[in-house]
């Protein structure tokens, strides 16, 4: 499923934010021992926040193309309370605001997965 699909599908309420959220988590899971992608993977406050998108589907709430959709952003991109290292092992750094990409995805309802320490393909086949 390409992202486009993922997007309409959720649009269309053939496929939960919750469900493609797991399946995303599945794939990492699958994925990550051999691609070392992922840094930090939040589990519980993605699927959180998926249940929330779909809350908001619901209600008719559209934040557009992004809502509810799992991304993950690169370590160099500080997350409020969460460990940014831009890929080095002795950084250690905790910001206390979001990075302005990370503000505007969350804005639009993406389902924050992590943070990846480099730009590898775990969840998607190909990108539209």
């Amino acid at each position: 499923m390409t992202l486009r699909e993922a997007a309409l599908a959720l649009q269309e309420r053939q496929l939960s934010s919750v469900e493609l959220t797991k399946s995303a988590i599945n794939r990492i899971d699958l994925m990550n021992p051999a691609l070392h992608a992922f840094i930090t993977l939040f589990r519980r406050p993605a699927l959180n926040r998926a249940a929330q998108a779909d809350r908001e589907r619901k209600e008719n709430v559209d934040r557009g193309p992004l809502h509810g959709i799992p991304v993950a952003v690169k370590d160099v991109f500080d997350m409020k309370g969460v460990r940014t290292t831009g890929g080095s092992k002795v950084i250690d750094y905790v910001p206390a605001e979001d990075a302005t990409v990370v503000e505007a995805l969350e804005a639009a309802g993406a389902v924050m997965m992590g943070e990846t320490q480099h730009a590898r393909a775990v969840l998607w086949d190909h990108f539209e």
